[in-house]
């Protein structure tokens, strides 16, 4: 008889252990189930916040591609103007370099015709012609000047100068 209480009392200090092992189990698989769902929230707030910012990355990169379009189209019709400028340069050289020489030629007849002029008065008009056309001379020359030297390469220094220090 003293074997079978023993046995009991072991029975039921097994089923204390056990009831008093699930009861603490209980409480961090309710903590684990508590944590996981924190978790799952967590992820889930991470996911919505990681489409928000990928959504506003693509929308940032569409208006920077689109502005960058522009400014490149802007570019390509500037450099298309220059190199019709430019085609347009030797032409427009060669007509300066007649109408120097028309001016050159008028020069010598009104040289001629002040040498020949017979009262102060006519030769005073005549000096003031003469003043008139080197002056449109010298703005004929200055242009065709400024036309020649539009091929020289410009330095870099000199143009980031230009620029505002953008080379």
């Amino acid at each position: 008889m003293r074997n079978l209480v023993l046995l009991i009392a072991m029975l039921l200090a097994g089923a204390a252990g056990w009831w008093g092992g699930s009861w603490s189990g209980r409480d961090a698989k309710a903590a684990l189930a508590l944590a996981e769902k924190a978790g799952d929230a967590a992820k889930a707030e991470n996911d919505k916040a990681q489409q928000a910012l990928n959504q506003r990355l693509q929308a940032l990169t569409d208006t920077y591609q689109r502005e960058a379009q522009v400014l490149k189209e802007a570019q390509d019709q500037r450099g298309r103007d220059m190199d019709t400028v430019l085609a347009s340069r030797d032409e427009r050289i060669n007509e300066l370099a007649r109408a120097h020489t028309g001016k050159q030629a008028e020069l010598r007849q009104l040289q001629q015709r002040l040498a020949q002029a017979p009262t102060p008065q006519a030769r005073q008009e005549i000096v003031t012609v003469i003043e008139r056309v080197k002056g449109e001379d010298r703005i004929i020359q200055v242009e065709a000047d400024g036309r020649q030297c539009q091929s020289v390469p410009v330095p870099t220094d000199l143009l980031a100068a230009w620029r505002g220090g953008q080379p």
